[in-house]
């Protein structure tokens, strides 16, 4: 503990620490060897599985503590709590872009830069709902340091609406791929191919696309579907299974865990993801179940989506369709299966592609390398 409060301090803001499906986070946070890191968010959970040494959570105080904060942070515009707990800080970095705006106050109270994180429907569904999202991410873009976002999509949407050019940075989320398994994929012809699906169902993730395309291909493809997840649009799925005659070949396994996830992957031949733009122009970034089942070797089928396309190198790695069409999503399943002798060379690339562009120790490293460049520009 004494070796690491040497090292420099950044802090990290979420509103909640931490969900089970935003690991991606703690990763970035884990490898940071160079710095000494403190979390704060206004709730606590899960640091059993995610553990950290510094941690403050605006849920640990009383109810009288927390309304006291609250309205001095309406007044001020900031957290009187947060301050006092990071007050060695060096710099700030607030994950999702909704959530910048909150932490102005603090950044200029502290005087240290300040990093935001954009991730996806912070992007794109929050600034569509109503003309003052955007006026709190046009404050947020004016007092960040660096805006970091997913891909050159993310990158021109948000210039799109007056993020300065300069201030934005492509970073890519990364895995931990010398933990993350890789099985080259051998194609075997005396079985069918086994697809596999992970995702919520909701509109933007396409999981009806993906169904609809398999239900059609179902007299020309001999294959078996593993369909990992739930959410609001369950039923509609269930419906889709079922009236496409295809609930023999789909098993359902609800939500699971990650490790769970990873194993149904390895024994997978063909990742599916046909993400689309929703009605509230929710959006993907760069989905981290894509990132992951290609770093196990996995070819996918997905969509020119969003970022996508930063993970998915067509005819090297896999074949994209144009979003939200269920024959061209057909099509790309069908250029996928024609290629499937060489599904190995597709495995090796996968795994490769991930190695080089989403491991997380060379992501972090140059997240360390942008703190230390903002961190001395403040000196």
């Amino acid at each position: 503990m004494k070796d690491e409060m040497t090292k420099p301090l950044v802090v990290h803001y979420n509103s909640s620490y931490l969900p089970l499906t935003e690991i991606w986070i703690y990763n970035q946070v884990k490898f940071l060897k160079e710095f000494f890191v403190a979390f704060i968010s206004r709730k606590r959970r899960n640091q059993e599985m995610f553990p950290i040494l510094k941690l403050f959570a605006l849920d640990e105080l009383s109810s009288t503590q927390r309304v006291y904060n609250l309205l001095f942070f309406k007044i001020i515009g900031y957290i009187p709590r947060f301050a006092s707990y990071i007050r060695e800080s060096q710099l700030l970095h607030v994950h999702f872009g909704n959530h910048g705006a909150k932490m102005v106050g603090l950044k200029r109270h502290l005087n240290i830069p300040m990093v935001v994180s954009f991730y996806g429907a912070d992007a794109y569904l929050f600034p569509f709902r109503n003309r003052m999202n955007v006026k709190r991410l046009r404050k947020t873009f004016h007092h960040a340091d660096r805006i970091l976002v997913l891909g050159p999509h993310m990158k021109d949407s948000l210039v799109k609406l007056g993020c300065p050019e300069s201030k934005i940075v492509i970073h890519h989320l990364g895995v931990d791929t010398e933990k993350l398994p890789y099985k080259k994929r051998e194609y075997d012809p005396s079985r069918p191919i086994r697809f596999l699906l992970a995702s919520s169902f909701v509109e933007k993730k396409g999981v009806d696309i993906c169904l609809k395309a398999l239900s059609n291909l179902k007299d020309k493809l001999d294959y078996t579907v593993d369909l990992v997840g739930d959410g609001p649009l369950k039923s509609s799925v269930l419906e889709i299974i079922e009236t496409g005659d295809i609930s023999k070949r789909v098993t359902l396994h609800g939500y699971q865990s990650y490790d769970y996830f990873i194993q149904l992957a390895e024994q997978a031949d063909i990742f599916l993801q046909a993400s689309r733009t929703s009605k509230l122009n929710d959006k993907e970034g760069t989905p981290m179940s894509l990132v992951d089942a290609m770093g196990t070797g996995l070819p996918v089928v997905s969509t020119r989506h969003s970022d996508i396309p930063e993970i998915v190198q067509e005819g090297e790695t896999g074949f994209l369709a144009e979003e939200n069409s269920v024959s061209d999503f057909e099509e790309a399943i069908l250029k996928m299966v024609s290629n499937i002798n060489q599904i190995s060379e597709y495995s090796e690339r996968s795994r490769h592609w991930i190695e080089a562009q989403f491991n997380v120790a060379v992501q972090s490293q140059r997240l360390a390398s942008l703190y230390h460049e903002l961190i001395n520009s403040y000196r």
